[in-house]
């Protein structure tokens, strides 16, 4: 089984998500022995999506940038790990780009039948 785990926090090596985000990698493949792969989504170059319409009618982007390879690995796993912290009540501005990006993938349910979890971190200064 391959396991892709994606960590959307821009903190960096300083960041609570990427220890959890880790961790829920390497309890994949201590308990099963899963092939794993991870991602910085934060060290990636993603364009917004500007709505064009292009991938509904040829189930690609035209964009020129660091999704396609992404979602590639997306579509190669069995299951998939993302990880971001809680930014006034979503997932950061790195995840909803790519997300927004995905609306062909997700339309088409692309990704059904794959495993996947989401783990976050969230908290203030002083109130953890």
């Amino acid at each position: 089984m391959k396991i892709l785990a994606i960590n959307a926090s821009p903190r960096g090596k300083k960041s609570n998500t990427l220890r959890l985000v880790e961790a829920a990698l390497t309890g994949a493949a201590d308990a099963g022995g899963a092939d794993t792969e991870f991602l910085d989504l934060c060290e990636s170059d993603i364009g917004y999506c500007t709505a064009c319409g292009i991938c509904y009618q040829t189930g690609e982007c035209p964009i020129q940038d660091d999704y396609a390879g992404i979602l590639s690995k997306m579509q190669a796993a069995d299951g998939l790990i993302i990880g971001t912290p809680v930014y006034i009540n979503a997932v950061t501005a790195q995840l909803k780009t790519l997300l927004d990006r995905m609306a062909d993938v997700i339309h088409c349910q692309a990704f059904a039948g794959k495993y996947g979890i989401v783990v976050t971190t969230g908290g203030r200064r002083g109130h953890r």
